[in-house]
């Protein structure tokens, strides 16, 4: 994908190369299948390089279950079709994964992406269509599931415990998704919650004019 930036670039400015009448556009779709095909090959090699050397190889992920034994280690492994298997190996190299590190007085430049997303949202804003109250049908559907979030912040700003917290609203919220029962329902029949955060606490909590009373400011900052 990198190459392919360093040739969207050059072909942007091909006139300083005395090419003219170059027009690109851009094919975000084709750039991903060039990844996907870079990708494929190399690992294609990798397997037969394997082969090659006559390794067996498992695909999956894999843990070490503890010091090696008598100088075997085991692995649990969970293979891609789903399946476990133990793995005992005298070597084992550990692919850990990588992080993004930047040069030295260097931040990442995240301007022309952060522009061009902007760009397309704005596109995306202008020819939406919004039906407030097929919005409003579709919250209620969930019957207070939506606000458990806020719930959750309500109750440890009246000094509730956090872990506590979590624990009762995320236990009635997993019984709401799995039941397709009453969330709001269940809360106002805890006793806990009721003390912490009082009836009328509760249907703060539980208001959408709430969750929606900064949105003329946020549109005026954004699009004014």
């Amino acid at each position: 994908m990198l190459f392919s930036a360093e040739l969207w670039d050059h072909l942007k400015h091909a006139d300083r190369y005395g090419i003219d009448g170059v027009t690109p556009k851009l094919n975000w779709k084709g750039v991903l299948a060039r990844k996907d095909d870079v990708i494929s090959r190399h690992t294609k090699g990798l397997d037969f390089l394997m082969k090659k050397n006559k390794i067996t190889t498992f695909k999956g992920f894999g843990k070490l279950t503890g010091p090696a034994k008598d100088g075997i280690h085991t692995i649990e492994a969970k293979l891609a079709d789903g399946k476990t298997e133990t793995i005992k190996a005298k070597k084992v190299v550990l692919a850990t994964g990588s992080d993004a590190r930047m040069l030295p007085d260097y931040n990442p430049d995240s301007t022309i992406l952060t522009d061009y997303l902007l760009d397309k949202t704005t596109r995306l804003v202008d020819k939406l269509l919004v039906y407030p109250e097929r919005m409003r049908r579709n919250l209620e559907m969930t019957q207070g599931l939506v606000y458990s979030g806020q719930l959750l912040l309500d109750l440890a700003a009246a000094g509730m415990l956090r872990e506590k917290a979590y624990k009762l609203v995320q236990g009635y919220a997993m019984r709401a998704w799995q039941d397709e029962s009453d969330f709001r329902a269940a809360v106002e029949n805890d006793a806990e919650i009721v003390a912490s955060l009082g009836r009328e606490g509760i249907a703060r909590s539980f208001s959408l004019e709430r969750q929606l009373r900064h949105v003329d400011q946020i549109f005026a900052r954004v699009f004014g």
